[in-house]
């Protein structure tokens, strides 16, 4: 073999040199594993949100983190002094009118008693007619508001698992916003995410071996929490 070596004027270097070069390319055609250290965030599949629907303070709390709810359960009661306050406002209206309205017909039925006149009904004075209109329109407002009432309660879109943590703490006898985020709920059944925020040193890397696969890039990755444990998954 040395011989062979020196026919062809190969010195011993050379020769490593050749081998190394060799096992880079070898390497290039071995799968291995690319190992990457972020930050991350573990999210159901599916997720809803419940948003407060008023502004105003929580008044009940009716579910816990991890509680299993079904689609339609109350998770929370708001409370809204204004809508109070409307409705207060509405149901006197809406009582003066109908005493004033039966004030009327008693005094049309009294004037009927006096002038003997027909059993057919009289038409209404055009006092009663405003106050009907009016009547009808308080009506309307205030099914408008039990609309707006039905809604302090906050109920699950989803069926599914309470996410949000320390409920009583965070939530109980607190003022929230019209708008603002309170419960989270998840389909557990569904899968989950990992939502990792990669460097940009390293998403070359994996963009480069997403475009190599025929088939979703397999991934398994550990959390800060367990390191011991494994868990499997594809890229998405």
């Amino acid at each position: 073999v040395a011989r062979w070596f020196q026919a062809w004027g190969l010195s011993r270097a050379t020769l490593m040199v050749i081998a190394f070069a060799v096992c880079l390319a070898a390497l290039g055609w071995v799968d291995r594993d690319f190992e990457v250290e972020a930050p991350a965030k573990l999210v159901s599949v599916l997720e809803c949100d419940v948003f407060a629907t008023a502004d105003g303070t929580v008044r009940e709390i009716r579910t816990r983190h991890g509680a299993e709810v079904h689609e339609g359960d109350v998770l929370a009661v708001l409370d809204d002094p204004q809508l109070a306050l409307e409705f207060e406002q509405v149901d006197g209206e809406i009582a003066t009118v109908s005493k004033r309205l039966e004030a009327i017909a008693v005094a049309r039925t009294q004037r009927t008693a006096r002038e003997d006149l027909s059993t057919q009904a009289l038409p209404l004075s055009a006092e009663a007619v405003q106050l009907q209109k009016k009547r009808a329109s308080l009506i309307k407002q205030q099914e408008i508001l039990d609309q707006r009432r039905a809604a302090l309660s906050l109920r699950s879109p989803i069926t599914g698992q309470v996410l949000t943590l320390d409920l009583q703490n965070r939530l109980q006898a607190r003022p929230v916003q019209r708008g603002q985020v309170l419960f989270t709920v998840a389909d557990t059944s569904r899968g989950w995410l990992l939502e990792a925020d990669v460097s940009q040193d390293d998403i070359g890397h994996i963009l480069a071996a997403q475009r190599g696969e025929d088939r979703q890039l397999p991934v398994r990755f550990r959390l800060a929490g367990g390191v011991d444990q494994i868990f499997s998954g594809h890229l998405e």
